[in-house]
This record gives C-alpha cells, sequence and structure tokens, in this order.
C-alpha cells in the first residue's frame, strides 16, 4: 500500500465520516491591515467558527520579516465571504 494511506484488502469496506469543508484556501479580497479583525474573502467558505487559519503573507521576502498570522474564526458572514477573527492581525 505504500508509506501512507489507509488501505482495505480483500472482502473488508470502509466507512469514513465528517463534514466537508470548501474551499480549502482562497484569496483575500482586501487587504489586511494591522488592528483589522475582519477579513475579506474572494470566494465564499463554509468555514466554522472555533476554526483557526492562516493568512499569509504576499511579500517577497518573507524569510526575514514573518508577517504570516493564524487567528481563529469568531464569525462567518451569511454569504460565507466575510470572516470575524480573533486576536487582531498584527
Amino acid at each position: 500500500y505504500g508509506a501512507k494511506g489507509i488501505g482495505v484488502s480483500g472482502a473488508g469496506s470502509i466507512d469514513i465520516h465528517g463534514y466537508q469543508f470548501h474551499p480549502t484556501w482562497t484569496r483575500v479580497a482586501t487587504t489586511v491591515k494591522p488592528g483589522d479583525n475582519r477579513v475579506y474573502l474572494q470566494d465564499a467558505v463554509n468555514w466554522a467558527v472555533g476554526q483557526s487559519i492562516v493568512v499569509a503573507t504576499s511579500i517577497y521576502k518573507d524569510y526575514e520579516e514573518d508577517q504570516n498570522e493564524v487567528v481563529q474564526i469568531v464569525s462567518v458572514s451569511d454569504d460565507g465571504k466575510v470572516l470575524e477573527v480573533s486576536p487582531t492581525f498584527q
């Protein structure tokens, strides 16, 4: 079966249950500034309150100054395109 994966041999069966969150990533629609607690997204998402997200920087030399931030979702707008997060962005 290889080094990674789930395999079932013979007459076996497997059931996997869960909720599919989609999309797994999207782009921000507007620049996130220090002190902001909202993220405006290009695509609608079905993400849930309490999940953590990573907002990645777009600067060229991120290795010199790490501007990626991990925040927690506090609320999701009805259209799925605006997230309120905590803590505020640095």
